[in-house]
């Protein structure tokens, strides 16, 4: 009997050899079946779930034009820890808890059948950081503000780590990974010098990769740009 999707998905991931290599594209809507059927890709339906403009749930204002609404998320426009770090002392983050993370996946999980099921936690640590704070405040704070740094890093960490408990609580057994993003570099070098990651982020990536594999999830980390 073949494979199903998810068990090649799970089994390359693992490195427990799957029967071929699974394949997956990100493509905007608009790509015409017979394309998506000479690749033999099925489709899935994503999305943002966000207005326009709109406030995500950490607080940060995203706008994007009314002619790419298929093809980027858009752009932080308002950060709310931008101004000062004095915002930071009644800041308050999301509850990973909320239902509104959760409410649209079950007819999701229906619609999946025998397919590998990841879900995005978009803008992990880094971006999650920058998007806070502003892109420029979040590449001084390393320097000027480490132990600030730090406990907000931790906070979004905090947010991670029990969400991540929150989808096992859910749908334990039925979601199989994680799609996480972390852009961390332009297309010639990376963001920050080896040292700042080494210092604020590689023990929270184990951290929170160690959470999501206790609960029975893969990880899979994009990040966009030259990173070595």
């Amino acid at each position: 009997m073949a494979m199903t999707g998810r068990e090649l998905v799970r089994r390359a991931i693992e490195f427990k050899g799957p029967e071929r290599l699974p394949f997956i594209q990100h493509i905007t809507p608009d790509v015409p079946d017979d394309v998506m059927e000479s690749f033999e890709i099925d489709r899935a339906k994503g999305g943002w779930f966000l207005d326009h403009p709109a406030l995500d749930d950490w607080g940060c204002v995203w706008e994007r034009a009314q002619d790419s609404i298929t093809r980027d998320i858009g752009q932080v426009v308002y950060s709310p820890l931008e101004e000062n770090w004095a915002a930071f002392d009644s800041y308050m983050p999301p509850d990973p808890g909320d239902d509104f993370y959760y409410e649209r996946i079950p007819p999701l999980l229906e619609e999946a059948g025998e397919r590998y099921v990841m879900l995005s936690s978009i803008m992990t640590l880094h971006e999650r950081h920058r998007f806070l704070r502003g892109f420029e405040n979040a590449l001084m704070d390393y320097q000027l503000e480490p132990d600030k740094t730090h406990n907000l890093l931790d906070m979004i960490l905090e947010f991670r780590v029990r969400q991540f408990q929150e989808i096992n609580r859910r749908f334990g057994g039925r979601v199989d990974g994680l799609f996480l993003t972390e852009d961390w570099g332009t297309q010639e070098a990376p963001f920050v010098a080896i040292d700042v990651f080494e210092e604020f982020y590689r023990e929270r990536y184990k951290v929170m990769a160690d959470a999501a594999h206790d609960n029975g999830l893969h990880t899979i980390l994009h990040s966009c740009g030259k990173v070595n």
